[in-house]
């Protein structure tokens, strides 16, 4: 899961990275009251035309939240957790805990070096296009 990004490098990395994974790779507007998308199909060149369309979309975007009760006031909680001790901690949670900590292999290429579309003496790839992001190959 992931935001959406409006910008060219945003939209190939999300390609690319959904490209490569097993899973799929969900958007969610998290940074626009009403997704950008469905305000406007085009790129908008100024504020005058595209203030309009959001108008005319407020009424089903902006709608008054629900009043609740609290079960709890702040002043009724309770201290908290002792967290000077994590791993004794960690042993109260209802988790699995024969699952193994992850772990990074030695050999493992670092994520830094994994995304050179060529090497500094020449200009022969690296590593295969097909792992190689989009927006490497600009600044290479």
């Amino acid at each position: 899961m992931t935001d959406v990004g409006y910008t060219r490098i945003q939209r190939e990395w999300r390609d690319w990275l959904a490209g490569q994974l097993d899973v799929p790779l969900v958007q969610v507007e998290s940074e626009a009251l009403i997704p950008v998308r469905v305000v406007s199909g085009k790129q908008e060149y100024a504020a005058r035309t595209i203030r309009p369309k959001i108008h005319r979309l407020w009424h089903d975007y902006l709608v008054p939240l629900e009043s609740h009760d609290l079960k709890q006031q702040a002043r009724d909680w309770q201290t908290g957790e002792d967290i000077s001790d994590p791993a004794r901690l960690l042993k109260t949670l209802p988790i699995d805990h024969s699952v193994p900590p992850a772990t990074r292999k030695a050999e493992r290429t670092p994520r830094t070096t994994c995304w050179r579309t060529s090497s500094p003496a020449s200009s022969t790839p690296t590593t295969p296009a097909a792992t190689t992001p989009p927006w490497t190959a600009a600044a290479a």
